[in-house]
């Protein structure tokens, strides 16, 4: 996938490729870098009542409120409370950016989610659902049961 940045990054620098290192070690803070780890691709996930849920965004009260809303049903209050919408990610940012890459982003995510809730939780199952029909890209997970 070309991405526009890296073209404007070539002809910036008068570069004869583009080069993605060179662009990162210049313009991108590691401190971006470890929130985008740390929060987006290996959040901490932690069970909580009856489900498991993404650490940051789960709260008693928010729970309880789903738990009822949803007549009990855990997976679908892990569906709502673990739901991500990509474009959000990005909210402060008001370039025109190609679609293919926030699902790109979203399907790097859902990769990410699988390996590290198969780790995390190695005897569980999870599903990562991934939309490309709602606000942009969505993504969230829930466990399998029975």
């Amino acid at each position: 996938m070309e991405l526009k940045i890296l073209k404007d990054w070539k002809i910036y620098t008068g570069q004869e490729q583009d080069n993605p290192y060179d662009y990162i070690s210049s313009n991108i803070n590691p401190e971006d870098i470890y929130l985008i780890g740390k929060y987006i691709y290996f959040p901490d996930i932690i069970a909580h009542e009856k489900g498991f849920f993404l650490k940051e965004k789960i709260s008693d009260e928010l729970y309880n409120v789903w738990f009822n809303k949803l007549n009990g049903d855990i997976q679908e209050v892990e569906k709502v409370i673990n739901h991500l919408h990509i474009y959000d990610l990005f909210g402060h940012f008001n370039e025109v950016i190609d679609e293919a890459i926030f699902l790109e982003i979203a399907s790097q995510i859902k990769l990410s989610w699988e390996f590290y809730l198969k780790y995390k939780f190695p005897v569980k199952e999870f599903v990562i659902d991934f939309n490309k029909n709602d606000y942009g890209p969505t993504i969230t997970f829930y466990c399998k049961r029975k």
